[in-house]
């Protein structure tokens, strides 16, 4: 995608998709419901959970579950 001023904006995940947060202890599936592209060509994305909806950048998106996280075990264990 490009933006007014003609500079290519990277969009990684698409509405619809099923992603996991990274710092979610339970790796819960949240919807990416809404993506919002800021002046600064910078990428947030609504993420939806039931009810609750929060905005991410995608470094703190997955679009698998970290399996460690939920066995309560650190990566570098």
């Amino acid at each position: 995608m490009v933006n007014q001023e003609g500079v290519e904006v990277k969009i990684k995940f698409v509405l619809g998709e099923f992603v996991f947060l990274k710092t979610d202890p339970e790796q819960n599936e949240r919807q990416v419901t809404r993506i919002q592209i800021g002046m600064d060509s910078d990428v947030m994305y609504c993420l939806s959970f039931g009810t609750d909806n929060s905005w991410h950048y995608a470094t703190e998106i997955d679009s698998s579950p970290n399996v460690l996280k939920v066995l309560g075990l650190n990566e570098s264990e």
